[in-house]
């Protein structure tokens, strides 16, 4: 009896788990890797060939002796030369995006992969390549904004600050202009998934069990109406089942006590 109960939770549980309706509700482009998302839909962004494997990272000119080294997809070490630098937190473990002040001379770390997320804009217009940096040496936090502005008719990529980078010290804003920031299909649902495939493995299955039942207590057994559904006292047991089933999941897949048990009162 319990092992019936138990068998239809799991199944209650899986479906759940399945369709997972605040991915539908909340439609964040979830992180795949460092340089690309997913949206429940199966479309998304993928950076990864932005920067080719050995290049140098990209540097986007802030202003006079201040640049910002970029490299998406992976943590670098390699900073251009220069004399005398006072300081240099990007290289030690490496780095998705650098300060390069000339002027001091400095390194500064900005961000690294695993500072890396995908955020949306309230409307669901607009996607970011976020990185939230914690500067451990003044206590404070680094927020670095990219959005992804589609260009489908180039196959060059350009970085641009935004006004705003000019004036604020802990908040940076980039403009990605890209035909890789066009939203492309990263999982592609037209072919059958695992699920599918089990769902319609189960379904044969079942057709089969009831085929072959009603053929056998029909013409062997001589059951007629509703007395040829195979096993039948048991599909009548199935909606307690499933409501004893809900009822154990809810109690921490504990046993649920009987009304007039001791327990119970």
């Amino acid at each position: 009896m319990y092992l019936k109960i138990i068998l239809i939770s799991v199944l209650l549980i899986t479906t759940n788990n399945y369709v997972n309706c605040d991915d539908i509700n909340n439609d964040e482009c979830k992180l795949r890797n460092p340089c690309s998302c997913e949206f429940w839909d199966g479309y998304g962004f993928d950076l990864n060939a932005i920067i080719q494997s050995g290049e140098e990272a990209y540097e986007i000119l802030v202003k006079e002796n201040i640049t910002y080294l970029f490299n998406p997809c992976s943590d670098i070490k390699h900073v251009p030369m220069l004399i005398n630098v006072t300081e240099n937190t990007c290289s030690p473990k490496g780095y998705t995006l650098c300060l390069q002040n000339k002027t001091v001379p400095e390194y500064l770390l900005m961000g690294n992969t695993g500072e890396a997320s995908f955020k949306s804009s309230a409307d669901r217009k607009l996607t970011f390549l976020v990185y939230t940096h914690h500067d451990n040496s003044n206590n404070s936090t680094i927020v670095s904004s990219f959005e992804l502005i589609c260009t489908p008719n180039s196959d060059k990529h350009f970085i641009y600050p935004t006004p705003a980078t000019l004036q604020l010290d802990n908040q940076l804003n980039f403009l990605i202009f890209s035909p890789l920031a066009c939203r492309v299909m990263i999982d592609d649902f037209s072919g059958p998934s695992v699920f599918t495939a089990m769902l319609i493995l189960f379904l044969v299955a079942v057709l089969t069990y009831f085929s072959i039942g009603i053929v056998v207590n029909f013409m062997y057994l001589g059951a007629r109406g509703i007395e040829v559904i195979p096993h039948l006292e048991f599909w009548k047991s199935v909606p307690k089942l499933i409501r004893e089933g809900i009822r154990f999941i809810r109690n921490g897949c504990r046993k649920v006590p009987e009304p007039d048990s001791y327990d119970a009162i």
